[in-house]
């Protein structure tokens, strides 16, 4: 198994703490509107991000400052990688069920594994089962494969199989 690819970033914390502070002054910010730009550019500037405003809004409701800026550094490491196969999958989700992680980590993990499957709706396929019509013991090992094998099913089929012919009356 391969846990290097399954690692968050190390994160600068003095970047961390600079951009907590920030965050904390964009959320409920009631400055003027140079005074609002300049502190969210300041942001994009040393995170590498493209926030607008809105998305510092709340964000002391969520996680946390600390949590959500280790989250938006964090995001550019999440790609679709063929170094995460299958076993790989499977810990991700053993990881995420069990909350091993600080819930940046956690939120690192999931985005992680989101990128390496083609099912849209794996999490709910990692944590809710049986809305998918699987028991909810569902081993890790099992969900993996399963979130592997999916297939859209093409818009085409869809509209084919439910297609109603009008009829003039």
């Amino acid at each position: 198994m391969n846990h290097d690819a399954l690692t968050p970033p190390v994160l600068n914390e003095a970047t961390v703490q600079h951009l907590r502070a920030l965050s904390e002054a964009l959320d409920g910010f009631t400055g003027t509107e140079d005074e609002k730009r300049g502190l969210v550019a300041g942001f994009n500037r040393l995170a590498g991000t493209e926030l607008s405003f809105a998305d510092f809004q709340g964000v002391c409701e969520g996680a946390g400052h600390d949590s959500w800026v280790r989250t938006q550094l964090a995001r550019p490491s999440v790609r679709r990688t063929a170094a995460i196969g299958r076993d790989e999958l499977a810990e991700l989700v053993r990881r995420i069920r069990a909350g091993l992680g600080a819930a940046w980590e956690i939120e690192f993990w999931l985005e992680l594994l989101m990128a390496n499957v083609p099912d849209p709706t794996v999490p709910d396929l990692g944590f809710h089962p049986a809305s998918r019509g699987y028991p909810d013991d569902l081993p890790p090992e099992e969900v993996a494969g399963i979130a592997l094998r999916y297939q859209p099913v093409p818009l085409g089929a869809i509209m084919k199989r439910h297609a109603v012919t009008w009829q003039p009356e």
